[in-house]
């Protein structure tokens, strides 16, 4: 099993080679900002990039929350964002 210093550099790794797609959606929500629990626009986004990524989630938590769950093939490091 790879060392925390292996997992850190992988996910950095990962970040780094997706940047310009993460500044993109980034820039799409602050470009359309919306009020706390009215983030209609927001939820949607993030909705369709999970898809996009094939990630299975749930919409319309408390409103406009969505929560996936991406499942490692081992126990390990749970992460919440």
């Amino acid at each position: 099993m790879a060392d925390i210093a292996e997992l850190k550099a992988q996910a950095l790794r990962a970040i780094d080679s997706r940047s310009e797609w993460l500044i993109d959606v980034a820039m799409t929500v602050l470009d359309n900002p919306e009020p706390g629990f009215h983030e209609v626009k927001t939820s949607r986004l993030v909705s369709e990039k999970l898809d996009q990524l094939g990630i299975a989630h749930e919409k319309g938590i408390a409103l406009t929350g969505l929560k996936g769950r991406l499942k490692g093939g081992r126990p390990g490091p749970t992460v919440a964002v």
